[in-house]
């Protein structure tokens, strides 16, 4: 299935009218898998742009309007479309301290791939009363190092300035006992104009709340994350908050039952859709799409049956649409439903491979290894947007062709680059980490990357930021760039470019990839006859069966 000849003719009219240049339009093409990259906005560049388009979720014409933008921006900034085996899994805790703090349930959580666990610390938004005690938090921290778990301390919160000032003078000390690698603000219905106290306004209340966080994140070398409601306010342009932080994470939860109805399979809320969409929501946040704030994501372990329908293909089409869209960490809502006694989501995780580290591939790739990622990585694979059946909806991740050492070596060397971190600034320049360890190494895991691609001339101008305080650095976070040309139509009278764009080193090879939904809809439109249209993938890593899970303790 293909766009039609009227259709493609509007878009190619449309893109025209939007007067990117050649660097511009080759960042499109890199984003979405267009081989060869020419720097015009072509027929071929289209029918790419309109099957990438569905395959993740956005509107299907064609057409390079703002979410497909926003999209591509974000996507350049991460380095594209992880397999779900890439993707850090974590959970919230809202277990009582009692239950958490034993042996075994520590082994079961560490058994299903567990790499972070955010413990609930304040059940109420709007008061300061914890429900761990900075003894739990210390033997909890004892129990999580050994296994190189990060603890992020989650704190729900609302604009009144008791709860905020309480907050922010004991929060240090739970920090400290705990070990903890981040905090996370958790805001929901109690965070609007109607229940401030204290505060003038909603942009005070952040600035106050930002700011002091941000100073506890600092002593400790912590990232600083907020949890939200897809459709809350902080959840898009409008944010005052949640563009100070280094990581947001929308509570994408596509769950049966929804506010007291059911939710069919196809609804908007359901496995996949709610994650595309929550993303699309997500990306209105300012610094979202230029990789200045990282973007996680919320998923439901709870709830996750369908007339028709496993639970496991549920679990699964939410964490390959979280992978799809470049998600490097989700958080699972929440322990109990995981440590309860036959749980779905428990038995799914548990089936997962180990998780597989991003530097980890490119290193054996580098060195042109024998070992685990070399047997399962030879050269580069290529995916129908068809295929045949519903053998083709396996997809990119199980299609991987054998390339032999040559092949290997040409992909690491096309594999895009990290930015340099740069030099320290402001107080902590110079300064020595104090961390234990453990403690380190599970925090480093947790942070954010830097971004990885850092186009000169970007497609959306970046958002400015209503509220931002001064602020030390970020821990784990690149020092922020100057500011990038906009990105918007080349200059006035300027005449279309065609000449080949001048060569940039490390930005030829972006994770592209549909999304095992998006391939077997395409494979069933299509009669099991695969398309001419092609995606070529950078295969850094198997659906299946990578290397063992490493035994619980």
């Amino acid at each position: 299935m293909e766009i039609d000849a009227e259709s493609l003719q509007d878009a190619l009219a449309f893109n025209a009218e939007q007067g990117l240049d050649a660097e511009q339009i080759e960042l499109v093409q890199l984003v979405i898998g267009v081989d060869p990259m020419t720097g015009e906005m072509d027929e071929l560049t289209v029918q790419w742009l309109w099957a990438w388009q569905g395959w993740m979720g956005l509107p299907q014409s064609g057409k390079l309007d703002e979410p497909s933008k926003r999209r591509i921006q974000r996507l350049a900034s991460v380095g594209g479309s992880l397999l779900p085996e890439m993707v850090r899994v974590g959970c919230w805790v809202d277990s009582p301290p009692a239950e958490v703090l034993r042996e075994a349930a520590l082994v079961a959580l560490e058994a299903m791939g567990m790499e972070t666990l955010a413990i609930e610390l304040v059940g109420e938004a709007g008061s300061w009363v914890p429900r761990w005690t900075a003894d739990q938090l210390a033997r909890l921290a004892a129990l999580c190092e050994p296994r190189e778990i990060a603890v992020v301390l989650v704190v729900a919160v609302a604009p009144v300035r008791a709860a905020i000032e309480a907050a922010l003078a004991e929060l240090p000390a739970l920090v400290e006992a705990g070990g903890a690698a981040g905090i996370e603000l958790a805001i929901g219905e109690g965070w609007s104009e109607a229940e401030l106290v204290g505060f003038a306004s909603l942009d005070e209340a952040a600035a106050v709340l930002a700011a002091g966080m941000r100073e506890i994140c600092a002593a400790s070398e912590m990232i600083l994350e907020l949890s939200v409601d897809v459709d809350h306010q902080e959840n898009g342009e409008m944010a005052s908050l949640a563009p100070q932080v280094d990581r947001v994470l929308p509570r994408a939860f596509s769950v049966r039952t929804r506010a007291g109805s059911e939710v069919g399979w196809e609804h908007a809320n359901a496995p996949e859709h709610e994650q595309t969409r929550a993303a699309a929501v997500s990306e209105r946040i300012p610094g979202v799409i230029d990789g200045v704030v990282a973007l996680g994501m919320g998923l439901a372990a709870d709830d996750q049956r369908w007339p028709d329908h496993e639970p496991e293909e549920a679990l699964d089409l939410a964490l390959d649409a979280a992978a799809l869209l470049g998600i490097a960490e989700v958080r699972y809502r929440a322990s109990s439903s995981l440590l309860a006694a036959q749980s779905p989501a428990a038995a799914f995780l548990q089936a997962r491979p180990e998780r597989v580290d991003e530097d980890d591939w490119e290193d054996e790739l580098a060195a042109g290894g024998d070992g685990a990622g070399a047997a399962a990585v030879q050269g580069e694979a290529e995916v129908g947007v068809g295929g045949e059946g519903e053998d083709a909806g396996t997809g990119a991740e199980e299609n991987v062709a054998a390339g032999g050492e040559d092949a290997a070596g040409e992909l690491a060397a096309r594999e895009v680059e990290e930015i340099p971190g740069g030099e320290e600034t402001g107080a902590d320049a110079g300064a020595t980490t104090q961390m234990e360890p453990a403690r380190e190494k599970a925090a480093s895991k947790l942070r954010p990357r830097p971004a990885r691609t850092r186009p000169s001339r970007l497609l959306v101008e970046p958002t400015k930021v209503r509220v931002r305080p001064s602020r030390p650095p970020r821990a784990g976070l690149s020092p922020k760039q100057d500011a990038p040309t906009k990105l918007g139509p080349a200059q006035a009278g300027a005449k279309p470019a065609s000449a080949p764009a001048p060569e940039r080193a490390g930005r030829e090879s972006l994770r592209v990839r549909p999304s095992r939904a998006a391939r077997r809809v395409v494979a069933k439109a299509a009669g099991g006859q695969a398309s001419e249209l092609r995606a070529k993938v950078s295969v850094k890593a198997r659906v299946r069966s990578i290397r063992p899970r490493k035994k619980p303790r």
